[in-house]
């Protein structure tokens, strides 16, 4: 038995080989924006160094999904074209058990979280089964589902999680993966006292032979598809679906762009700007501006989640002379550790100081909780904000390699000690 086992839905892709005796050949790769140029090769690559013949190929795994509406259309395709061109059954392999299986011990909840865009996520909630249960049992499942796999609120979702390990005496323990956990990674400590896996490239390597162990089980259990039954599991309508549908609504959706690019007139060099603690009838403006700032925008519900609670999220806004938010800037902190998250100045007052003013005062704040350690995490092309950093005490301590989903990009991890932990000069 030789089974081929195939990932593309999300920032890496993988491709395995694996045998009968467990034995797996994998080759991964990281750049999500070549999983349709690479996937091929990658094919040909790994059966090349396992010593493996296209004729001697038995079975094609695929996650199916959820995930990258264009990776999952990427993997599929291929998938069904190798398992058409070597007629051999498929076998489809959900993403978010994948997660199960990859990480934790028997008896753990899983919780992994895939990034879906605009707030949300898609999720599931497993229990890890043990090779005992998973021998006693009829069904061909590593894991039970708790929690159905769908698309939720990232805050529903963490506390669906909660709800479930505080209820489970079985648990051993509560665990969350996936880039959508990285990305919330703030709402899910201030919430639980779960573990978060570092989405890094272990974790990617870790997940990749989960995946072909997975589709192994599978294939001795039977639970086979073809290429014409199998179907991706996207668990809502691709954005292109979406707006075919909403053709009548083009103008409205015209009319709402402009209204968010075009917000204010050019203003005076000379208007005063002031300054304020910002709360949860903020949070739709933030929502609003952040949306004009960045391409991978925060939701209008995710900035709710983040005042919550009082003892989290600390967030400064900034108005013009009409009372209107042109900037925004927070911080969130356990313990004497905190993290700043979000910042965002309007387009038209950038160059202004806007940002430097509320970073003092988030710092200012955070010394004042008992915050001594501020982390960040910066784009490495973006200067202007490294710049702004430093000025502000902060160092570069390390970096992470395509980081950035979007784009790929390199990320860098500054830290600053706050004058409060910092040891007197000598003289």
């Amino acid at each position: 038995m030789e089974i081929i086992t195939i990932d593309t839905t999300g920032a890496a892709a993988s491709v395995s080989i694996i045998n009968e005796e467990g034995e797996a050949v994998t080759e991964l790769s990281m750049d999500m924006m070549s999983h349709l140029r690479l996937l091929m090769p990658m094919v040909s690559r790994v059966t090349e160094r396992a010593g493996v013949k296209k004729t001697e190929i038995t079975h094609i795994a695929v996650t199916v999904g959820p995930g990258s509406f264009t990776g999952i259309r990427i993997g599929m395709a291929t998938a069904k074209t190798l398992a058409q061109a070597w007629n051999v059954p498929m076998i489809a392999l959900s993403s978010l058990e994948v997660f199960s299986a990859a990480f934790g011990e028997s008896g753990d909840l899983i919780c992994p979280m895939i990034d879906a865009k605009h707030g949300q996520i898609f999720g599931g909630i497993f229990r890890k089964k043990d090779v005992t249960e998973r021998r006693k049992e009829e069904e061909h499942g590593l894991s039970e589902i708790l929690l159905p796999e769908n698309i939720y609120a990232a805050e529903e979702f963490i506390e669906k999680a909660r709800t479930l390990a505080f209820g489970d005496q079985q648990a051993a323990r509560l665990l969350f993966c996936g880039d959508g956990a990285e990305q919330h990674r703030n709402l899910i400590r201030r919430e639980t006292t779960a573990e978060i896996v570092p989405e890094d490239r272990n974790s990617y390597e870790i997940y990749a032979a989960a995946a072909a162990k997975m589709a192994l089980h599978l294939a001795c259990s039977g639970s086979l598809t073809s290429y014409r039954e199998i179907r991706p599991a996207y668990l809502r309508k691709s954005e292109a679906e979406r707006k075919l549908e909403a053709k009548e609504l083009g103008k409205k959706k015209k009319a709402r762009r402009q209204e968010q690019t075009v917000i204010f007139e050019l203003p005076p060099e000379d208007e005063e700007i002031s300054y304020r603690r910002a709360g949860r009838e903020d949070a739709a403006a933030m929502a609003k501006l952040d949306a004009l700032c960045f391409s991978r925008s925060w939701s209008e519900a995710a900035f709710l989640g983040e005042f919550q609670t009082t003892a989290g999220s600390f967030y400064v806004i900034a108005e013009n002379g009409e009372g209107k938010p042109v900037g925004f800037a927070g911080i969130s902190g356990i313990l004497d550790e905190g993290e700043v998250h979000r910042m965002a100045v309007h387009p038209l007052y950038r160059g202004r100081g806007i940002a430097g003013t509320m970073m003092e005062r988030i710092l200012e704040e955070a010394e004042a909780r008992g915050i001594t350690t501020q982390l960040l995490e910066v784009r490495e092309s973006n200067r202007t904000a490294i710049a702004l950093y430093k000025n502000q005490g902060f160092c570069v301590t390390g970096r992470r390699d395509g980081y950035y989903a979007d784009s790929g990009e390199n990320a860098l991890l500054m830290r600053r000690e706050s004058s409060l932990t910092k040891k007197p000069e000598r003289t």
